[in-house]
């Protein structure tokens, strides 16, 4: 944290200067000043609800006993307010980590208030949570509902990231959001990826088609690298994935993309940029883990008691 802290810190600085050498030396020791004040009442109290207004006058105290307050104006907004925003928003984050690399190590999301004034100011929230304590913080902090506020940003801490956070990048309900990390957290690696894949193919990017899909992995051939619906038939034949088997004698007259042409329509299976998906588990076999309406129930404890302990605790905004 105080390694993002400096380099906020250097950003502002660098933007401040002025034709009189001695005004500018008085300008970044305010500046400077005040943020260093900030930061260490952040980490000792996090953030209160009078922490920004504290700061601006602080740093007005500041810039006016060293007589540069006229000069230090400019600065004020869309440099001084970003910069605190930046070092407040970090802070901001429930639940409270111990970790200062947490932004690169977490999944999470970036929650704004539908109310917030200000564009810039935002929390974090660390999914995932347990559903109960993760209600009561919001409504701690004025969000009734989960849907009281927009989310700016999702975050995912693995090799799946970009694509997944595509996927997720129009889901707004926050406990919804919150089951899917939890379904997704119990997935191995190789299926993360299969979900990855299959989502894509199989245009699953609703919050019910997602989450169902985690719960019927099992059931799907996903194979990656497939060019054209030629190339498709090539692998089916190979791998004897067709309803009939063909000869080696009858391989060299094969009219491959025939096969695979008839394979897709008959299986409802799916080649989506170089990706197939065939799901060869029959529709009534499906799991279905949610109705789209209410979220099923979980807890952490399980998951932390079976892998020696896991997630994580508490702090208001």
């Amino acid at each position: 944290m105080r390694e993002y802290f400096e380099e906020q810190k250097r950003l502002l600085l660098d933007q401040v200067s002025s034709r009189n050498p001695e005004v500018e030396r008085k300008l970044k020791k305010a500046f400077g000043a005040a943020l260093d004040s900030a930061f260490e009442d952040m980490k000792e109290n996090g953030v209160q609800p009078d922490s920004e207004e504290r700061f601006w006058k602080q740093l007005s105290q500041m810039l006016s006993d060293c007589g540069c307050l006229q000069h230090g104006y400019r600065y004020f907004e869309n440099v001084a307010d970003k910069v605190y925003l930046a070092l407040e928003n970090r802070f901001r984050c429930w639940p409270p980590q111990e970790d200062p690399g947490w932004p690169d190590n977490a999944n999470y999301v970036q929650v704004q208030r539908w109310d917030e004034g200000n564009s810039h100011k935002y929390f974090t929230l660390i999914l995932p949570a347990e559903p109960e304590a993760l209600q009561a913080y919001l409504q701690k902090n004025g969000i009734n509902s989960p849907q009281a506020c927009r989310v700016l940003d999702i975050h995912i801490a693995d090799s799946n990231r970009m694509e997944l956070e595509d996927i997720l990048s129009d889901w707004q309900d926050i406990m919804t959001l919150n089951y899917f990390f939890y379904r997704y957290g119990l997935l191995p690696a190789d299926e993360k990826k299969d979900l990855t894949l299959a989502a894509y193919a199989l245009c699953a990017v609703t919050e019910k088609g997602l989450i169902n899909l985690t719960a019927n992995l099992d059931g799907l051939l996903i194979k990656q690298g497939i060019r054209s619906v030629e190339e498709l038939g090539r692998f089916l034949v190979e791998n004897d994935l067709c309803f009939i088997h063909f000869e080696d004698d009858m391989l060299p007259y094969l009219d491959y993309t025939k096969i695979a042409t008839k394979h897709l329509k008959e299986t409802n299976s799916r080649l989506c940029v170089g990706i197939y998906v065939e799901d060869t588990v029959s529709q009534e076999e499906h799991i279905e883990i949610y109705d789209g309406v209410n979220l099923p129930g979980f807890t952490l404890a399980h998951e932390e008691r079976q892998e020696t302990q896991g997630f994580g605790g508490g702090m208001a905004l």
